[in-house]
Formats: structure tokens, sequence, C-alpha cells
């Protein structure tokens, strides 16, 4: 009886973490490289939500840089959320999109093809000062009688510094 104790408790331990690291959302962007001349901006974020919530938060632009932000989801919300970028400054809203437009028109999350490659949709700022973007992510609520959804939604930023004179850096 002892031994099949044991066996039970370290199945259990073997098998309670692979189910905790399901919810986890730190290590989404582990095998995301950035696109040369870009480089990674630490001010990439994902988080785990769920459906129903509004999530905000803010990025820090600088002058002299260019910015790449892409947004990245979890399967488990068919892509089915509103994505925003607002201009702290100024208020003026400069990304008002869906995750997947079912009518072929502008997404944030569903890529296009040029010829035979799939372009991931992106979105570069060139800020004229330095300025605050709050991103603003909305994800549904589902239907009555259906359970939540969670998943690791996050946004994936690049930078690079623009030379002087109009040419690009490598």
């Amino acid at each position: 009886m002892t031994k099949t104790i044991r066996n039970f408790i370290a199945i259990v331990l073997f098998i309670s973490p692979i189910f905790t690291m399901g919810q986890s959302c730190e290590s989404f962007f582990r095998y995301y490289v950035p696109v040369r001349p870009f480089k990674y901006d630490s001010q990439s974020k994902s988080a785990a939500c769920e459906t129903g919530g509004t999530y905000k938060f803010i990025i820090s632009l600088q002058k002299g840089k260019e910015y790449r932000i892409s947004f990245h989801a979890s399967p488990s919300f068919n892509n089915k959320m509103n994505f925003k970028i607002i201009d702290e400054n100024t208020g003026d809203i400069a990304i008002d999109l869906p995750g997947d437009d079912i009518e072929g028109g502008e997404s944030v999350l569903k890529g296009k093809f040029n010829g035979n490659t799939e372009v991931y949709p992106h979105f570069d700022f060139i800020p004229e000062n330095s300025t605050k973007l709050k991103i603003v992510i909305e994800i549904p609520s589902v239907a009555e009688g259906k359970d939540r959804k969670v998943g690791c939604v996050g946004m994936y930023m690049q930078n690079k510094i623009i030379a002087a004179g109009g040419f690009e850096a490598e």
C-alpha cells in the first residue's frame, strides 16, 4: 500500500508542473527573433488573459528610434479580440483593429500572403518626439453557458536607431 501511495505522489509531482506551465506566459517570446536591423525591445509584454477582459499597459517611445510592434495570441481565443494603440499625449487612436477580419480586411493577428510568403502584421512607429502609447487589448465575453477561455496574449516590440543623415544603420 505504501509503495502505491509513493508512486501516486511521484506521478502527481511529475504531472502537476506540466499543467501549471500551460498558464505561464513568461516565455511566450522565447523563440521570436528580431528582424534585422531591429533589436528586441525589453518593453515586450505577455500575460495570461481570459475572455471578457480588457488589458491595458503603457509603452514609451524615444525620438531617434523606429519601433516595430506585433501582437500574438494563443489559439484558444480564435483571434476574436480587439487591439487599440492610443497616443497618450494627444489621445489620438493610431490603431483600432480586430484580431482577425473575416472579410479579409486589415487585422492584427492574421497574416497575408505576398506570393508564397506569409507576411505577419506589424506596425511601425517613428515618433517625432519622445512619447507614450497606451496599448488596449479587449477580449469579448463568451456566450452564456460556455466556459471562459484563458490563454497567452503578447505584444512583441523591436526597435532600431535611426541614423542621422537618412541612411539606416545595420
